[in-house]
């Protein structure tokens, strides 16, 4: 979070005693605030933004991933279906369970 983005959230969590008080005041105190912080709390806009980045960047390699998956998940499938056909004997069972279902319905 930046410091005028800190700024903004210490204002609006204010009641609306924060005007007696004013935007200038509240400000600097709140600067006076952050200045005894540790440099790893308060970080710059430049690392909010490389975060930001890479979140993005992690989020469109699972879209990737999935896509890749989805394509193997669909390729084992047809292999599966090529060599379950492939055999005579798996076909002949596939015949007579269409016939057992066509008989049924009849």
């Amino acid at each position: 979070m930046s410091r005028t983005a800190l700024e903004d959230h210490v204002w609006s969590s204010l009641s609306v005693r924060k005007h007696v008080l004013g935007r200038r005041v509240c400000n600097r105190l709140t600067r006076r605030a952050i200045r005894a912080w540790p440099r790893d709390v308060v970080r710059p806009p430049v690392v909010e933004d490389q975060l930001r980045w890479e979140a993005t960047r992690e989020m469109q390699l699972g879209v990737i991933a999935s896509w890749l998956l989805a394509a193997v998940i669909t390729e084992i499938v047809k292999a599966l279906l090529a060599w379950f056909t492939s055999s005579h004997a798996n076909l002949c069972l596939m015949y007579g369970y269409q016939r057992e279902l066509h008989d049924d319905d009849c």
